[in-house]
């Protein structure tokens, strides 16, 4: 079973960096309180769904306000946006509308070359600073490919 751990955003305006976004996803410390708990099951629905309390959900409310109605871009956006449907559904909360641009479909339509991220940034000989930090790496990787192929 696959669960996202974390989710990293970073926001551009006009190519220049104005936030980053990054929130671990607790899930240990939320199976051992619901481990622990030996209430009603609707105390635990009040629990996931509770504002007062540390939930699933709030990283996902977070990321929403975070990208409001920006157009997103991502390698490989049909696994993201999967991912990221199935985990707000299952908070009970709804799906973004946002316009997504995807680098590896704008990739194989002019170059013909899909890949994992780290392959394209092989086949483009691009290199990421040390100094980033690491939490980020994969996003600034995709801000240079959508540099590189789409400006």
């Amino acid at each position: 079973y696959d669960e996202i751990d974390f989710i990293s955003a970073i926001k551009f305006i006009d190519g220049i960096e104005v936030a980053n976004f990054y929130r671990k996803i607790e899930t240990d410390y939320i199976l051992e309180i619901e481990n622990n708990v030996q209430e009603s099951s609707a105390y635990k629905k009040d629990f996931y769904s509770s504002d007062q309390n540390y939930t699933f959900r709030q990283p996902y409310i977070d990321l929403k306000d975070f990208i409001g109605d920006l157009t997103l871009v991502s390698h490989y956006k049909f696994f993201e946006k999967q991912f990221l449907k199935d985990a707000l559904n299952a908070n009970g909360l709804d799906m973004i509308q946002n316009n997504w641009i995807d680098t590896q479909e704008s990739l194989i339509l002019q170059n013909n070359y899909g890949g994992s991220l780290q392959d394209v940034m092989d086949y483009l000989d691009m290199k990421l600073d040390n100094e980033l930090n690491s939490n980020f790496l994969p996003n600034y990787a995709i801000k240079k490919i959508y540099n590189r192929i789409l400006n």
